[in-house]
Formats: structure tokens, C-alpha cells, sequence
């Protein structure tokens, strides 16, 4: 499972700089910005899962997954912000509104520095299963490295998650009736869906990886649909930032 977990994180890499350089070109482009930091936390997370066997349990192994953790919290809210930058590259007019989006970018960060304060501490117990080492939120009884670590803590997910992603959810079924990208859609739609079902599948064994693909297809299309509609509304319209 370790070398899944560095295979992914080196697609979502690749993926990562074929995005980065189109921003290159469209650095005003800030939902592709946004998108491409999701995306390196999403690459980021299936890196730490695949270095621990390397790294071995320890301060240096809990430090960097508490940071891909705690980035991972951190750029959530930013699906907001995306989705409104994707509404105004859409023609929606009060989403391209330049005081509507520096405030929606500024309660965003203001969540975003929040939610990094409130989840650095978060306790954190080692994992072992199969050839990955790391440290989690809770641990599953077969993925103890010790008997008497079975069962330790207890997982949760901020609540500011399941909202930004039906915010985008929303976004994006609207955006099947401005842009006319029917297909780009429900590719998206289609991944939300299967990202948002495979979530809920008990965290047990090999299942705890198979949403892994699916999060990195999703950030990959964050990046995808924000050169998208950028490159059909730029040319017809300034942008607001």
C-alpha cells in the first residue's frame, strides 16, 4: 500500500505542475490557484501515507502528518471561494462583483487560519497496517501497531467540509445551465458523488485507501474546469481580479 500511496501522490504531482503551468500564463486565475493548493494537499496526504514505512514512527513522521492534517482542514473552505471565482468566469454578475469577492476570500481565509489553530493539537496515535506506518485520529482495531493502541481516539470531520462541498455541488449544477459544459459536469458531478459515497464506507483494512483516486480526480478537475471557464470568459470580458 505504500508504493499506492507514493504512485498517487506522484500522478497528483504531475498533475499539480501541468496546472502550475498554466497558471503561469493566467496568473489572475485564482480559482486555478485555489484549486492547485487543494491539490497539493491532496498530493501531500498520499505522500505522508507512502514515507512512513521509510520515515518510521516517530516526532519527524508525527509532525509532517500532523501538517498534511491540518493543511489538508485548512484548505477546505477554500471550495467556497472557488466555487463563487467559478460563477463569476461563468457571467454570473454578482460573483465577478470585486467587493463580493474579497469578502468571500477574506471569510475564507478567516476560516482557514481558524480551523489551522484549532486542529495543530489535535492527538494524534500511531497506525500500522500492512506496509503503512503513520499516525491518525483513530485507530481501527486492525490497524493497531500495538494491542493496546486499538480503539484510540476518535475521528471527526469539521462540519465546514460536507457544507463547502454541497456549496460546489450546487455551483456546479448550475454551471450545467450557464456554460453549457454539460460533459465537464458531470464528469465533476460524478466524482463528487463517488468521493462523497466512498467517505462513508467503513475505514477498515484496505477500504481506508479507496477513496484516495477519487480525491485526487477531484482535484485534478478543480484545476481543469477553473482553465475552462477562465479561458471562455476571458476573452470576452475583463476579469474582476
Amino acid at each position: 500500500m505504500s508504493t499506492f500511496n507514493l504512485t498517487m501522490a506522484t500522478i497528483e504531482l504531475m498533475a499539480l505542475i501541468w496546472a502550475l503551468r498554466h497558471w503561469l500564463g493566467q496568473r489572475d486565475n485564482l480559482a486555478l490557484l485555489f484549486a492547485m493548493i487543494i491539490l497539493f494537499s491532496i498530493a501531500l496526504d498520499a505522500f505522508t501515507n507512502g514515507i512512513g514505512r521509510f520515515m518510521g514512527l516517530g516526532e519527524a513522521l508525527e509532525t509532517l502528518i500532523r501538517f498534511r492534517m491540518t493543511l489538508y482542514y485548512a484548505t477546505m473552505p477554500l471550495l467556497i471561494a472557488i466555487s463563487v471565482l467559478y460563477l463569476g468566469y461563468a457571467g454570473v454578475g454578482w460573483a465577478r462583483n470585486k467587493a463580493v469577492i474579497t469578502t468571500v476570500i477574506g471569510l475564507v481565509a478567516g476560516v482557514s487560519v481558524y480551523q489551522v489553530i484549532a486542529y495543530w493539537d489535535m492527538a494524534l496515535y500511531p497506525s500500522c497496517f500492512n506496509d503503512v506506518v503513520r499516525y491518525v485520529l483513530e485507530v481501527q482495531p486492525g490497524q493497531a501497531c500495538r494491542p493496546e493502541d486499538a480503539g484510540l481516539g476518535e475521528f471527526a470531520l469539521s462540519p465546514v467540509i460536507p457544507i463547502s462541498a454541497m456549496f460546489l455541488l450546487l455551483t456546479t449544477v448550475t454551471l450545467v445551465w450557464v456554460t453549457r459544459f454539460w460533459w465537464v459536469t458531470l464528469v465533476f458531478l460524478a466524482s463528487n458523488l463517488a468521493s462523497a459515497v466512498t467517505v462513508q464506507i467503513p475505514r477498515e483494512g484496505i477500504m481506508t485507501y479507496i477513496s484516495y483516486p477519487f480525491d485526487g480526480l477531484l482535484g485534478f478537475l478543480l484545476c481543469f474546469v477553473a482553465l475552462k471557464l477562465y479561458a471562455r470568459h476571458a476573452s470576452t470580458s475583463p476579469m474582476p481580479v
